[in-house]
């Protein structure tokens, strides 16, 4: 069936490769640049959300400083205060109900400075798992001022931008699915001959399209 000239069959080998329509690897490469923008973009939300909750949290120890040193000078005052009644009670010039008013008022200063710790305690924390830092540190003390919060343009947001690209990607992968329906290319080549006396090679190539028969 597939005798030589010499009387003798072919051994045939060869290869083929199939290829889309190139349309629909334009299609799919904007895709693909696309899907890089978004996770870019995905980036610069994580990474500008990261930087807000910092900045919130480095304000808020910052905060719990100031108000804690604050109250450490009235809770200062509030002790000698109790001293003083505590003494001008002893020699008789204030009642001891006038002293205990003046011990409840310093009590009542004394546990909400201690408050004050633990709420600079677990600001420090916060804001240590948010550097993912585990070692001691200490911020600067400073007095607070009155911040501006500056807003971003809706056309450099990195989550509107997300969503933007992603519109436009769904396009461009519809797009390659429509160009699918392309007919394909297909390029091949063989080469036959045996290995018998009067052997000759016989070369050939081959191009194809591949036409769709179902468009469902």
């Amino acid at each position: 069936f597939n005798i030589a000239a010499n009387d003798y069959p072919l051994g045939v080998f060869g290869g083929e490769q199939r290829f889309d329509f190139p349309s629909v690897y334009v299609a799919r490469k904007r895709a693909n640049s696309l899907a890089y923008d978004m996770s870019r973009n995905e980036f610069e939300g994580k990474k500008k959300q990261l930087s807000r909750d910092l900045s919130k949290a480095y304000y808020k120890l910052s905060y719990f400083h100031n108000r804690h040193r604050v109250y450490y000078q009235i809770d200062s005052l509030y002790a000698r205060v109790a001293d003083a009644t505590k003494t001008s009670h002893e020699v008789g010039a204030l009642s001891y109900l006038e002293m205990l008013n003046a011990q409840l008022s310093y009590e009542e200063v004394h546990l909400l400075l201690i408050q004050m710790q633990h709420d600079i305690d677990i600001a420090r924390e916060n804001l240590a798992t948010l550097m993912n830092y585990d070692s001691v540190f200490m911020i600067p003390t400073e007095p607070m001022e009155l911040l501006f919060v500056q807003v971003d343009s809706l056309e450099s947001d990195p989550g509107y931008l997300y969503w933007q690209n992603a519109g436009l990607m769904q396009g461009e992968e519809l797009k390659a699915e429509k160009n699918m329906l392309l007919p394909d290319i297909s390029l091949g080549y063989f080469n036959g001959t045996n290995r018998y006396t009067g052997a000759q090679h016989y070369q050939g190539f081959e191009v194809g399209l591949g036409i769709p028969l179902f468009f469902g």
